[in-house]
């Protein structure tokens, strides 16, 4: 076997597709090793926590986590550098591969001193390492998370960045000798546009003892549950929102519903949240702070309904697939899904999955909740089928040979 290395531009624990990458390579007998960089003191230790456990390495590339005298200077000179970076690149001084992210040098360094067989790469830094590991011959895959040059707006992302990271894609895409995506819509997309061959579909499952079985009570109010790295406008907050306004309107019961919301969110955003709802519902609205992985399947398992609504708004939030929607489905969730081309390739392989509606159709959205107060029993009665559909199509454990394969031919095994 092989010695795979792993690079990504964060967290472990903010990286669960590099997590489970990392386990199904090493539960086939690889040496790897995982680089990332840290930037969050509380998130260090979850990820420290983490790779305790685990038959694979994990290596900080750079501690930019500001907790030392060392730490804050290289955290302060890593965003001066990515500052002046896309600042240049604004001006039309051409391109600077430190205007992708932080500590693009130290995690190429990282990858240098393992000297793997196999260089994996996330995210768009990696992209711009990729190029040069390619230029020079060696075996490059990639796990496409996201589709990187359009994954904000038209006008949210600089011209020149955009176009740079365009490029990259293409170069990058096309010369990895294994590529894996998060939906079959998401690889033919990127196969039309960069000409790669189509990549592995690997969704964004969790391993099933990660999913527990949903302990939904069969009175009280509904529960509704979403959750997201950051709590932010332009992520469905406000189809929900819209949805639970025109439900109170109509229905006199107090406290018919409830509403968590998963995620980092200061206090503004927590102001913002509780304006888009009638004031009388600030009971029914709770705030969890975002939560290490090992707390996160309990939490979303104590609900009735996960919230995947995803806006559509860019080719990216369209085609892929969230970490979210797979992982209420496993608990046995009933799901309220936005109609994008990834969501609905997966909510096709889960009968009885609950509901796809229009991006903007609250109205349709506050009908199926309205349906699910009035009749629990059929939401607690399609608990073990949802999960046992989710786990064949979409775990962790059911991806896994996907990877390995995907490897194999990569390393030029298969």
């Amino acid at each position: 076997m092989a010695r795979v290395a792993i690079v990504t531009t964060g967290h472990l624990t903010t990286s669960p597709r590099v997590v489970r990458e990392a386990e199904a390579l090493a539960a086939a007998g690889h040496d790897v090793v995982v680089t990332g960089v840290w930037l969050d003191a509380q998130q260090a230790e979850w990820d420290v926590a983490l790779a305790a456990t685990k038959r694979w390495r994990f290596v900080p590339a750079a501690d930019l986590r500001g907790t030392t005298r060392r730490s804050k200077t290289a955290r302060l000179a890593a965003r001066a550098r990515t500052r002046v970076a896309r600042a240049r690149m604004s001006l039309g001084l051409g391109a600077d591969r430190h205007a992708l992210g932080y500590a693009v040098d130290a995690l190429e360094a990282a990858l240098r001193r393992e000297a793997p067989a196999l260089h994996v790469l996330h995210l768009e830094p990696a992209l711009a390492i990729g190029e040069r590991l390619i230029a020079h011959g060696a075996r490059v895959m990639v796990d496409i998370e996201d589709w990187y040059s359009r994954i904000t707006p038209e006008g949210a992302m600089p011209d020149a960045l955009r176009r740079e990271v365009d490029r990259l894609e293409r170069v990058v895409f096309r010369g990895a000798r294994g590529a894996t995506t998060t939906s079959h819509a998401m690889a033919e997309a990127l196969a039309r546009h960069t000409g790669m061959t189509p990549a592995a579909v690997v969704y964004n499952g969790v391993r099933a003892p990660d999913a527990p079985r949903s302990t939904m009570p069969a009175d009280g109010p509904l529960r509704l549950v979403w959750f997201s790295q950051t709590v932010a406008p332009g992520r469905g907050l406000e189809l929900i929102a819209a949805a639970l306004t025109s439900l109170d309107a109509r229905d006199a019961r107090d406290a018919a519903w409830t509403l968590t919301v998963i995620g980092a969110a200061d206090d503004a955003r927590r102001d913002w949240m509780r304006a888009l709802l009638p004031a009388c519902a600030a009971s029914q609205l709770t705030f969890v702070p975002k939560v290490s992985p090992d707390e996160l399947g309990p939490l979303v398992a104590a609900h009735h309904v996960g919230l995947a609504l995803e806006t559509g708004a860019t080719s990216n939030l369209e085609l892929t697939v969230s970490n979210k929607l797979c992982h209420y489905l496993q608990c046995g969730l009933v799901v309220a899904a936005t109609d994008t081309a990834g969501q609905r390739e997966v909510m096709a392989q889960v009968p009885h999955a609950g509901v796809v509606v229009g991006r903007n159709d609250a109205p349709a959205l506050a009908a199926a909740i309205t349906r699910w107060m009035n009749d629990r029993t059929a939401l607690l009665a399609g608990i073990d089928a949802r999960r046992a559909a989710a786990h064949a199509s979409l775990s962790a454990d059911a991806q896994a040979a996907r990877i390995v394969a995907t490897a194999a031919r990569a390393l030029g095994d298969g």
